[in-house]
């Protein structure tokens, strides 16, 4: 029996900025948004569901031991050579139990 695994990302907004300047992306998760790529592993999702406070959230779902994502390039001008911070509120009711999330960073 495969096992699901969830976890949501609670917020109507996901924000990603260069540690020394003012924001270069701010996604608040009204629709899946182009220039945004989901990637889903077998009967997995990634999916825009009604928030808990207000907004929406993004919800990815990873049945076994596979992998869903939801990724976007960020502008090289505004990233290269500095740090990245993305900050968003994360719903913990589904983490657990092995269970797990990252942001990666690749420049």
């Amino acid at each position: 029996m495969l096992r699901s695994r969830l976890f949501q990302i609670s917020f109507a907004l996901l924000l990603a900025h260069a540690s020394s300047g003012a924001p270069i992306l701010v996604e608040g998760f009204e629709a899946l948004a182009p220039g945004w790529k989901k990637g889903v592993g077998g009967k997995g999702s990634v999916t825009i569901v009604p928030g808990e406070v207000k907004g929406n959230c993004l919800r990815i779902e990873a049945r076994g031991k596979l992998t869903s994502y939801y990724t976007t390039m960020l502008p090289l001008a505004a990233v290269k050579g500095k740090r990245v911070i993305v900050r968003a509120k994360v719903n913990p009711t589904f983490l657990g139990n092995g269970v797990g999330f990252s942001f990666s960073e690749i420049f």
